[in-house]
C-alpha cells in the first residue's frame, strides 16, 4: 500500500469502486479488464485495504495525501470510509475449482477462518452431513462401523471423507447422501431447502450486520493472483 503510486485513471477506477460500495442500490458487480501488468490486481489490493477493519491509520493518511493531490474526491471518500468506520469483509475466490459453488462456499470459509469468525456458522448440506457422522460416531456406533466400512471399499478413512465435505467437495457429498440410504435402510438424507451459495451469502451477511462486526461482503475474483 506505501508503494501505491497513483495516477489519474486507476485513482478514477479506485473512486469508483469505493462509490459503487456505498451506494445503495442493487447494481454491485464491477469487472476489471485491461491486459496483463496494468495494476488491476494492485487496485483491487488498495481497494481491499481502504474497506478493510485492520488498515493503518498512518498508511491510510499517506494514501489520501498522495491521492489527494489528483482527485481531491477520491481522497474524501477515504476520509469518509474510515469516519463512518465502514468495513467489508474481503472474499478472495479461488479459481482452481470447477465448481462455481464450491469456489464461493470454500472462498467464504477462507474468510472466516482468516478473521477468526467460525463462531459464526453457516447451516449447509455439507455441515449436516458432518454432523451426522460425528452423531453416528456418538450415539450409533453400528451405523458408524458400517459407514467406515463402506469408506473402506473405496479407500477413504472417515477423517479423509470429513475433509473433502469441509472443502465443500460436491461429489463426495452427493456420495454421502448414496451412503446415508444404504445405511439407513432407504431414508433419504434431509439436507436443507435453501442451501445454495447465494441464499448462504445473503444469510451470513445479515448475520455480520446484526453482529456490528461488517457491513457487508465484497467478493473479488482474480483471475492471475
Amino acid at each position: 500500500i506505501k508503494a501505491f503510486i497513483p495516477t489519474p485513471s486507476n485513482v478514477e477506477i479506485l473512486k469508483k469502486l469505493l462509490l459503487n460500495t456505498l451506494k445503495r442500490e442493487d447494481k454491485k458487480a464491477n469487472v476489471l479488464i485491461g491486459p496483463y501488468g496494468k495494476g488491476k490486481s494492485y487496485i483491487l489490493l488498495v481497494l481491499l485495504y481502504i474497506l478493510s477493519p485492520h488498515r493503518d491509520f498512518s498508511i491510510l493518511s499517506e494514501l489520501q495525501r498522495k491521492i489527494k493531490k489528483i482527485d481531491s474526491e477520491g481522497a474524501d471518500l477515504i476520509d469518509f470510509i474510515v469516519s463512518e468506520k465502514i468495513r467489508y469483509l474481503p472474499v478472495i475466490l479461488n479459481y482452481n475449482y470447477r465448481n462455481p459453488e464450491q469456489a464461493f462456499l470454500v472462498a467464504l470459509k477462507d474468510a472466516m477462518e482468516r478473521e477468526n469468525l467460525e463462531n459464526l456458522k453457516f447451516p449447509t448440506s455439507f455441515e449436516l452431513a458432518i454432523e451426522t457422522i460425528k452423531k453416528w460416531k456418538d450415539d450409533y456406533p453400528e451405523a458408524y462401523c458400517k459407514f467406515e466400512s463402506l469408506l473402506s471399499e473405496i479407500n477413504f478413512t472417515v477423517e479423509d471423507f470429513i475433509k473433502e465435505l469441509e472443502s465443500f467437495n460436491f461429489e463426495v457429498y452427493e456420495y454421502f447422501t448414496k451412503l446415508y440410504s444404504d445405511i439407513t435402510a432407504g431414508a433419504q438424507f434431509n439436507a436443507l431447502l435453501n442451501d445454495d451459495f447465494i441464499n448462504t451469502y445473503r444469510s451470513f451477511t445479515y448475520k455480520l450486520r446484526e453482529e456490528g462486526i461488517f457491513d457487508g461482503i465484497y467478493v473479488v475474483f482474480d483471475e492471475f493472483s
